[in-house]
């Protein structure tokens, strides 16, 4: 740790600007550049550069000092709105050089420094130097960082969209605050690394709607969809019957292809066949789901959109649990 001493000189000589001449009245003795950082409130990379300049003047000694570049300040991420889409918003050009000087600066400072270092720092630094080492590949480092008293949920977005271990990625599991944000659970789903536990963390606590987007969407590994679809069957098969219907007319009936070994019971089956009008869409999909109730399908039969299709007809006639009595109306 860089320590840093007062040298006998005659101030009134000395042409400090007021940042500089604050930094250095907070020098007593043999202070750290870490303390400096406490006592001021400043960025560390800010701390150095203004020792750098004292040191040049001839007002301080600092032993071992590292240079660290500045870094633009960081403006923390707006909190996502509930009203918009789940998918992940595209980041601002202000963000995007954020993270490459963040970047830069781990790989010039602190990748080349032995791991030990790099965990030690993580508990110590603050600002957008702690964003930086957030870029750190090796787990114990990130758990300093979250482990940190500065660490706040920037850290933590920004971990969860770059780190790749999952027994890094579980050191956000592990502050509750962390977790249930919105969009470090939305970085965490598609990062290729987060374990099972934390899939689980994040989608059972969720409504089947939001496990079913999880479970359709795109952007997240292949893996992570397949565990939504098993977390949604298991949902649906122990949800009321008024979260078995909303579900399947909010989806439009396309939830189905993930719902095996489903089925819907009784309740569920009157609430869908007392309303009189549906997207083509949603008798496909029913057409389609082995488990479509008899009483359902002669619903569907009895609707205008259906009465004047003859092909869809058809596929709901086809339907193993089609009645002999809708076979002979149809």
């Amino acid at each position: 740790m860089s320590r840093v001493r007062q040298l006998p000189v005659d101030f009134k000589n000395l042409k400090l600007s007021p940042e500089e001449g604050f930094v250095l009245s907070r020098v007593e003795g043999q202070t750290t550049v870490h303390e400096l950082v406490t006592l001021t409130g400043l960025d560390e990379g800010r701390v150095v550069t203004i020792l750098q300049s004292l040191s040049q003047a001839g007002a301080v000694d600092v032993e071992g000092l590292v240079a660290i570049p500045d870094l633009p300040p960081h403006e923390p991420e707006l909190e996502p709105d509930p009203e918009q889409t789940e998918g992940e918003e595209a980041p601002t050009e202000a963000e995007k050089l954020n993270e490459r000087e963040y970047r830069k600066v781990y790989e010039s400072l602190y990748h080349p420094m032995p791991r030990d270092q790099r965990v030690k720092l993580a508990g110590e630094i603050q600002g957008t130097h702690l964003l930086a080492l957030c870029f750190d590949a090796e787990a114990p480092v990130i758990h300093a960082i979250i482990g940190n008293p500065h660490a706040t949920l920037d850290h933590a977005r920004m971990i969860a969209q770059h780190h790749h271990t999952s027994i890094g990625l579980e050191a956000i599991a592990k502050r509750a605050e962390f977790l249930k944000d919105a969009l470090a659970q939305r970085r965490l789903l598609r990062n290729p690394g987060v374990s099972m536990t934390i899939l689980n963390r994040i989608a059972n606590p969720k409504m089947m709607l939001e496990v079913y987007k999880i479970a359709i969407d795109r952007e997240v590994p292949e893996r992570t969809r397949l565990i939504g679809r098993e977390i949604l069957r298991k949902k649906f098969i122990v949800a009321s019957s008024d979260e078995k219907a909303s579900l399947l007319v909010k989806t439009d009936g396309r939830c189905v292809l993930h719902l095996v070994n489903c089925s819907l019971d009784a309740h569920a089956t009157q609430i869908l066949c007392s309303k009189t009008t549906y997207t083509m869409m949603f008798v496909q999909n029913l057409a389609r789901w082995s488990a479509t109730p008899p009483a359902l399908i002669a619903h569907l039969l009895r609707l205008p959109v259906v009465r004047s299709n003859v092909g869809m007809k058809k596929m709901l006639l086809k339907h193993p649990n089609a009645s002999a009595e809708a076979k002979r109306n149809g």
